[in-house]
């Protein structure tokens, strides 16, 4: 398997038919403030940026609902509230250059959150931002509703949590919202997921730009926060992961905003400009110099009537495992790893889906008969990124019963199992519906004599293809 420790990635030497991980398109944070100590309020200030002097406090977490689990190191002093100055210096204010902001253009309130629900108030976010720069219209999202969703599901398969737990309090991460939305919901279906590098600033840039927004994961102790120039500011500079377990949206950035606004300076001019959703009212400057890790952007379409699938996600590593890991370039398994699922839906196949566990990876799509003896339809594709993408035909065709192949360039995805304290994931591993290519013919993925086949010391459940079909 692959072993992930400190933060980096280490590859065990294998067969290049030892596909299935088991785990998600990257390593994930379980984040939304999960299960931390509970400290005191932090006042909050709305301020209006390059204003004279901040404004006064008008609202604190504990009016707005709002509860805050912040982390801290051993060297931080425990502080009550928000650091605050008056100003001593001009009033910075920003130009054209460098500066880009969504919310320049799309008006949206900045609310509080309730419990641990960071994480999914920001993925709400990051949808409904890009809802609007496709279509120019807004679109209503809440981030409860996401979290029934994922959470409150009846038929206990995919995340469950344990009988009696709160899970508005439970916290989560961008992949629970993946696996969940990507079957569609409400009428909309998740047709991308991005996994981005927090250390390429361009990239991130661009793809805000043209999306409107990002999920970031960021550290966020109180003691490194300001509120200064009537700017909110944070810089936390730390190569302990632990730290990192609060989700913002990243909106925009500011190239030149300065580097001594922050109460730890940074070393550089610069900063994201995020809603963070434990802070009515205002936008979070983070410093360059604060990394952003787990970043995801979501995107939604109602194009389509629904999603044929048959796997309820992919596994999770334990928290005390999920550290950052920056993904490879190259797989250690080699390339040709070919799997299939056959549906029964019929009426118009517009597009498949299917998660790409590294960036930069080719895939072959094939539609074929639901026997898996005649190929109808090819179809090839590339992922830049690693992440849940789907690629449209071409050619939408007319099914009815049919199976989708996909022959990946690196790794397949498909289900896992796995325990935690807190919470389950349980495969749905249905017999007679998911298959691996192997040694010239078709094995079910569910028989456990086909992960011995392979190589695996563990059943491989359902592979991750969906069928999406036209409206």
């Amino acid at each position: 398997m692959t072993d992930f420790k400190k933060g980096k990635l280490k590859q065990s030497r294998m067969s290049k038919r030892k596909i299935f991980t088991g785990l998600l398109l990257a390593v994930c944070m379980l984040v939304g403030c999960v299960k931390r100590e509970q400290e005191e309020p932090v006042a909050e200030v709305t301020s209006e940026v390059g204003s004279e002097a901040a404004s006064e406090p008008v609202t604190t977490e504990a009016e707005s609902g709002s509860k805050t689990y912040d982390q801290t190191e051993e060297k931080t002093e425990e502080l009550t509230e928000v650091q605050t100055e008056e100003p001593t210096t001009e009033v910075y204010v920003h130009g054209d250059d460098g500066y880009y902001c969504t919310l320049d253009d799309y008006s949206m309130s900045l609310e509080a959150q309730t419990g641990g629900t960071c994480w999914v108030y920001a993925a709400a976010c990051t949808m409904k931002m890009n809802w609007f720069k496709k279509t120019g219209e807004y679109v209503e999202l809440s981030p409860y509703r996401l979290l029934d969703l994922i959470y409150a599901d009846d038929d206990k398969k995919g995340i469950t949590v344990k009988e009696g737990d709160d899970y508005v309090d439970l916290g989560g991460n961008q992949v629970f919202v993946t696996f969940k939305c990507s079957n569609g919901y409400d009428g909309y279906v998740l047709d991308d997921t991005t996994f981005l590098d927090g250390h390429d600033h361009e990239a991130l840039k661009a793809y805000i730009r043209e999306n409107g927004g990002v999920a970031a994961c960021v550290p966020d102790a109180r003691s490194y926060r300001r509120n200064f120039h009537g700017y909110f500011t944070i810089n936390q500079v730390t190569d302990n992961y632990s730290f990192y377990d609060h989700d913002v949206t990243i909106v925009g950035w500011d190239d030149h905003f300065p580097k001594d606004y922050f109460l730890e300076p940074a070393s550089q001019d610069g900063a994201w400009l995020a809603y963070n959703s434990m802070f009515a009212n205002e936008l979070y400057y983070i410093s360059y110099d604060t990394l952003l890790l787990e970043v995801y952007g979501h995107s939604i379409t109602d194009k389509y009537k629904e999603v044929l699938s048959h796997d309820e996600g992919m596994n999770y590593l334990e928290p005390s495992e999920a550290e950052y890991v920056a993904l490879p370039t190259k797989s250690a398994f080699g390339n040709g790893v070919k799997v299939a699922n056959v549906f029964s839906g019929k009426g118009k196949l517009g597009a498949v889906g299917t998660y790409s566990l590294t960036p930069e990876q080719d895939i072959k799509i094939e539609i074929c008969d639901k026997n898996m003896e005649k190929v109808l339809y090819t179809q090839g594709a590339h992922f830049k990124n690693a992440g849940y993408h789907t690629v449209e035909l071409t050619e939408p065709m007319d099914v009815d019963g049919f199976a989708v192949a996909v022959t990946y360039g690196f790794d397949a995805p498909a289900e896992g199992e796995g325990v935690e304290d807190w919470i389950r994931f349980i495969p749905n591993a249905e017999k007679g519906v998911s298959y691996l290519w192997l040694d010239g013919e078709w094995k079910d993925t569910t028989d456990p004599a086909t992960a011995r086949a392979a190589g695996l010391g563990v059943t491989i459940n359902n592979v991750c293809i969906k069928a999406l079909m036209l409206k």
